[in-house]
């Protein structure tokens, strides 16, 4: 309902009037057809406002949002560093995976990963990248480990591998032929 009052002359609009693009005839693709009556009736009008006000006075119904509405769009007009967007971005990509990151995801499992003897060998950004990269070959059957040379993805590998093996799969490591002594003897830190 609209209800105008202007120089002591009141009127009333009833219908579905949706105060959006489309709701208001602007819309690019297509427009709500809407239907609206005039209340030419002072008693249905008076009825109507009086109607409106027990509905806009009740607090349990109605909340003041107005200083959260421009303070929300204050900050989407601000002009931010760069950075500030770049890092936004990231957390909205990533946001799904931070929420199960938070609840503990893969390793809420009765597996215990973290119990292993290689878990415990980890710094906690291996830790965090062994987490991702489990929750990637779960989710997209596949992750590539492409950290810079000295950060550990051997260790992280070899705990993703344990992960696998506690789920009881078969495992298969390709490697270049001189790097096969090296997973042979990194096959007993896995342990358990």
């Amino acid at each position: 309902m609209y209800h105008m009052a202007k120089d002591g002359v009141e009127d009333a609009i009833l219908g579905s009037s949706n105060f959006t693009l489309r709701g208001i005839g602007l819309g690019t693709n297509a427009n709500n057809i809407e239907l609206n009556l005039e209340v030419d009736s002072n008693r249905d009008r008076r009825d109507l406002k009086a109607w409106f006000s027990e509905i806009w006075n009740d607090d349990a119904l109605v909340e003041d949002v107005k200083q959260n509405v421009l303070r929300y769009l204050e900050q989407l007009y601000r002009n931010h560093a760069p950075e500030f967007i770049y890092y936004k971005t990231l957390y909205h990509i990533f946001e799904k995976f931070l929420a199960d990151q938070e609840r503990g995801g893969l390793l809420d499992q009765d597996l215990k990963l973290v119990d292993t003897q290689i878990w415990k060998t980890l710094f906690e950004f291996q830790k965090d990248g062994v987490k991702g990269a489990i929750n990637k070959i779960l989710q997209h059957n596949g992750c590539i480990l492409a950290d810079s040379v000295g950060l550990g993805k051997t260790y992280e590998a070899l705990a993703v591998i344990k992960y696998f093996e506690l789920k009881n799969e078969r495992v298969l490591v390709l490697c270049p032929k001189k790097l096969r002594e090296n997973w042979t003897i990194y096959q007993g830190i896995r342990g358990t």
